[in-house]
């Protein structure tokens, strides 16, 4: 009866190493017969196919520069987006701070010190140089009041 066990337990079927396959899903490799060529993973229940076709990669490096700079081309319109938010909205939330000159007035329409001692009129609504005086028969301006009389307080050409 002893002997009849023995030879039970040398009957056991060998798998060799030719047909296993690791499972995509978890990793374990599995035996398989060696006509199958799609099985199931009997731990996770993941369907293997050992024949399955590779993708084509002929056209791999001109998908990858086209990708990086569809990429590089988004990420630098994001930052001008945000930049431009940021130079447009940042003079008028913190207008009262130091730094509001720096992206406020960058470009200035006027030289240094050329509007010096300069007033502004409020009836021209004109910076007005000095020593000169608003007309209220002419409607503008005048330098050294030159073309009217003070005594007579009229036009003279």
């Amino acid at each position: 009866m002893v002997d009849s066990n023995l030879n039970k337990e040398h009957l056991v079927t060998v798998v060799s190493e030719d047909h296993e396959t690791p499972c995509w899903g978890c990793g374990l490799r599995l035996p398989h017969p060696p006509n199958a060529p799609v099985f199931k993973c009997g731990w996770c229940g993941a369907i293997t196919d050992k024949y399955e076709s590779k993708c084509d990669h002929k056209n791999y490096w001109w998908r990858h520069v086209r990708d990086r700079c569809f990429v590089c081309v988004l990420i630098g319109f994001i930052l001008f987006v945000i930049c431009g938010g940021v130079w447009a909205v940042y003079p008028v939330i913190f207008s009262i701070s130091f730094f509001c000159g720096i992206f406020h007035l960058t470009i200035t329409a006027v030289g240094k010190k050329q509007l010096e001692n300069y007033t502004f009129c409020h009836y021209c609504s004109k910076p007005k140089s000095p020593r000169t005086h608003h007309c209220r028969t002419c409607g503008i301006c005048v330098l050294d009041m030159d073309h009217h009389c003070p005594f007579v307080s009229a036009h003279y050409l």
